[in-house]
């Protein structure tokens, strides 16, 4: 668990805790709180208590 009011400082945060998701994060994630997918970007607030999912960014086509 980390403690954070956006999107950017999650994925801060877990880096700071778990270093080894810096490559993980670096190659693309998703971002979903609350069930819904974060498209807006890195400022999206969150509010306490929120669920928060990271995915893997699928690609290909």
């Amino acid at each position: 668990m980390v403690e954070a009011k956006t999107t950017g400082e999650v994925l801060r945060e877990l880096v700071r805790a778990h270093p080894q998701l810096q490559g993980p994060i670096d190659a693309g994630v998703s971002i979903a709180v609350d069930g819904r997918i974060i498209a807006s970007g890195l400022s999206e607030p969150i509010a306490p208590g929120s669920e928060v999912y990271l995915m893997q960014r699928l690609r290909g086509g």
